[in-house]
């Protein structure tokens, strides 16, 4: 690094994109222009990484396109737990444990053609906070807040926008907002809005509260363990009662 130049890395996890700076004073406070996606290096976001070869334990801090801080992001943290595996020369079966403010996962490297990862986050509290009456709308907490809307998905971005902004808003502190429906396979598609960006390509925590809500409140666990999205897809176990 020298004098007015920032290092950084893009990363990509089911379509999610992500700015990576490790440490450096003075970057949080660029990270509305870092993220945009005309003025800056566009993306989803801007994740701070607090760590160094040899650490236990990786600490990030995510910020949203629109400069707002994010308690958690299960793509970011793969995005970082990949920079460490490659920073570091990690081979398959290497751990990385990855913390943010709202929460830790340990992220299991698979296979580096890809950077597959199984990652294992523990809940220390029930995920479900409130649901409707007629269980349509599932509000969850997974490092941050989903708002799971079963039944037809709005197509084209200026609905899920519109469609998410409203129901964010209607949401005390707001919250990221995810329109799922079953397939006919007996998985699941999910259509992401997320809190201080906009309709994204993926959201790994939505998904896995999107999967929760299904088998906890419809009795209707996922066959494959799939949960589809438009940048991808999530394998998604829940081992809770």
């Amino acid at each position: 690094m020298t004098a007015g130049t920032i290092e950084f890395h893009k990363y990509y996890a089911e379509g999610n994109s992500y700015v990576l700076i490790e440490g450096g004073p003075g970057v949080v406070g660029t990270a509305g222009w870092i993220a945009d996606r005309i003025r800056g290096l566009g993306g989803d976001g801007l994740i701070v990484v607090d760590s160094k070869p040899g650490d236990a334990v990786h600490h990030m801090r995510v910020f949203n396109a629109d400069g707002s801080e994010a308690g958690w992001c299960g793509n970011g943290a793969r995005c970082v737990a990949a920079l460490v595996c490659d920073r570091d020369g990690l081979e398959p079966g290497a751990k990385v444990t990855v913390t943010c403010a709202g929460g830790t996962a340990q992220h299991e490297l698979l296979d580096r053609n890809g950077w597959i990862f199984r990652a294992e986050m523990p809940i220390g509290h029930d995920p479900i906070v409130e649901v409707a009456k007629d269980k349509r709308l599932v509000q969850l907490e997974l490092g941050v807040p989903h708002l799971v809307v079963f039944g037809p998905r709005p197509e084209g971005e200026e609905q899920v926008d519109a469609a998410g902004t409203a129901l964010c808003s209607a949401r005390p502190g707001g919250t990221n907002v995810m329109f799922a429906s079953h397939d006919e396979d007996g998985g699941m598609t999910v259509t992401p809005w997320e809190r201080g960006v906009g309709p994204v390509m993926g959201c790994a925590t939505g998904a896995a509260a999107a999967a929760i809500a299904s088998e906890q409140l419809l009795g209707r666990a996922l066959d494959d363990g799939y949960v589809r999205q438009p940048g991808g897809a999530i394998c998604v176990e829940w081992d809770g009662d």
